[in-house]
């Protein structure tokens, strides 16, 4: 996904974009939901290697694609320390909302800690590197700071040189919300949903260790089985736990949209960015890539 935007910012400009990101995420969109439907009929009448086998194709297709050799060394010590933040990040998120730790845990804020060690090397070592993975100057851009959901307006807010850098920066960051986001809500979710189911299982009776046990183990089977008063609180447990985390997206939305409307406007650049850089091609060699 990363690849292909980066690709059609390189040979459309940003003016005429849209119609090729428009179609790209409804591809993508088409692809993640028939990619595991996909993905199951192998498993079901071939073998789950068929997975794997049908990219082979794909791949064989792509040697074909025109290449360009890395101008600067790979960024290996960017890539670990920002994997090192990011997996601090969601460790924070997961032990806090854990019963097993909680926000009072010693063993919760070492991972901030890990995170603040990992943010300062990380960011030490893109001011030094030749060909950092996420170039420090693109933060100091406040269109691509405020708009890192928006592929479009980030590529067109940086330099021809750091579209590929600044989309991949872009898709990164959603990951990462999105990531931190499902633990953190999850865990929201997950302890007032034990919290009310535990409260259905001892108003029907049960000690505090059979309430524990139940709500551990409860499916389908085992729901249809117990009487209609505590399937009934079962079902209100559920709703009455997930309920409160769509509320608590509300500031997030409502600071997205703040940031939204403070966004420059900067007219749609009608050069690609290939174009921009020097790098396109013409004559025979634009023949001879036409028709492989």
């Amino acid at each position: 996904m990363i690849l292909s935007q980066a690709i059609i910012a390189d040979i459309v400009p940003a003016s005429e974009r849209g119609k090729y990101l428009g179609p790209l995420g409804g591809i993508f969109g088409l692809a993640a939901v028939g990619g595991p439907l996909l993905g199951g009929f192998f498993v079901d009448h071939l073998s789950w290697q068929w997975a794997f086998y049908i990219n082979i194709p794909v791949g064989v297709a792509a040697l074909r694609l025109p290449n360009k050799k890395p101008v600067h060394p790979i960024d290996w010590l960017g890539v670990l320390f920002l994997s090192a933040a990011t997996t601090c990040l969601i460790f924070l998120a997961d032990f806090g909302g854990s019963a097993d730790h909680g926000w009072t845990a010693w063993s919760t804020w070492g991972w901030p800690a890990g995170l603040v060690v990992s943010v300062g090397l990380f960011s030490v070592t893109e001011a030094r590197v030749a060909g950092p993975i996420m170039p420090l100057s693109m933060f100091r851009n406040p269109i691509f700071v405020n708009a890192t959901a928006i592929v479009l307006v980030v590529q067109n807010a940086v330099s021809p040189n750091d579209i590929g850098t600044a989309t991949a920066t872009n898709n990164y960051f959603r990951e990462a919300g999105g990531a931190v986001g499902i633990a953190v809500f999850g865990t929201i979710f997950t302890s007032r949903l034990t919290e009310n189911l535990t409260t259905v299982f001892t108003d029907a009776g049960a000690d505090a260790e059979q309430a524990a046990q139940a709500t551990a183990t409860i499916d389908p089977a085992v729901l249809q089985s117990l009487p209609a008063g505590v399937r009934d609180g079962i079902v209100a447990a559920y709703a009455d736990a997930l309920a409160p985390v769509f509320w608590y997206l509300i500031p997030f939305m409502v600071i997205a949209l703040v940031l939204a409307l403070r966004l420059k406007e900067i007219p749609l650049s009608d050069v690609a960015g290939m174009v921009a850089r020097g790098e396109a091609i013409g004559g025979a060699e634009a023949e001879r890539l036409e028709r492989l």
